[in-house]
């Protein structure tokens, strides 16, 4: 059997219209545009960006790093297969890579823009802490235990007019900037007990198992609506839960 690997992080290179022509009309002079300029080639231009994006830099696979210039690129030179599909897969099977997972290369800058919309993303943590250990107790019966805390989900409020024009009332409050509400932090205990009991040349383990050990109210959805009961929980995660398990291991 053929088995040929599978690129985990590639790039596509955007060509010149791949904003401006899909981008909403609304905000097609903003969106993001290529130009020439004097010592720096083709760029890309973002609006409310300080810094351009030379296409030099977007598209260097390939290219032998003492001939990557930062400037003076031009898209018309660039390979064909950052961009066209058909070119892309005739690359892959010349390189022997049986698929890719493409990441954008200018949209990944863009995540650094200032401007209000451009906010957290609805899976977002600015802070995680997760805590673990083991201890063995009387009697050889270990003890473990797992502490998980994570900032609360972003989300945005739903706004109260038909922003789209498509009859439906399920857009986001574009007065407000993006996820920039959290619902309660996230907070986890779990523990599990092992004993085990040697059972001639075998040994059985009987586990005790506990999640959400204090029943905390995680909360999983809230109400996004304006009004008097916004941010308010309307669905919660599993509370606490415990089971109790027998493992035979054949052999000590």
């Amino acid at each position: 059997m053929d088995w040929r690997p599978i690129s985990a992080d590639s790039h596509i290179t955007e060509p010149p219209g791949c904003y401006v022509d899909n981008i909403d009309p609304a905000w097609r002079e903003k969106a993001p545009h290529v130009v020439n300029k004097d010592g720096m080639g083709d760029i890309y231009v973002v609006d409310g960006m300080k810094t351009p994006v030379p296409m030099g830099l977007i598209a260097a696979a390939g290219v032998a790093p003492k001939d990557i210039r930062i400037g003076g690129a031009k898209f018309e030179d660039l390979h064909r297969g950052g961009w066209d599909p058909a070119t892309r897969l005739a690359d892959q099977d010349k390189d022997g890579v049986a698929a890719e997972i493409i990441y954008p290369t200018v949209g990944m800058l863009i995540c650094n823009h200032p401007d209000l919309d451009y906010g957290p993303s609805n899976q977002s943590a600015p802070h995680i802490f997760v805590a673990s250990g083991l201890v063995t107790l009387p009697m050889d019966v270990n003890l473990s235990a797992i502490g998980f805390w994570r900032s609360g989900a972003a989300f945005n409020p739903r706004g109260i007019i038909d922003s789209d024009g498509d009859g439906l009332v399920d857009q986001r409050d574009l007065t407000q900037p993006r996820n920039a509400f959290r619902v309660k932090a996230y907070a986890d205990l779990d523990v599990r007990a092992e004993k085990k009991v040697i059972v001639g040349r075998h040994t059985m383990a009987v586990l005790v198992e506990m999640f959400n050990v204090f029943n905390r109210d995680n909360v999983a959805n809230v109400n996004a609506v304006s009004g008097p009961q916004f941010g308010q929980p309307v669905g919660y995660l599993p509370g606490r839960e415990m089971q109790i398990g027998v493992r035979y291991l054949f052999g000590r």
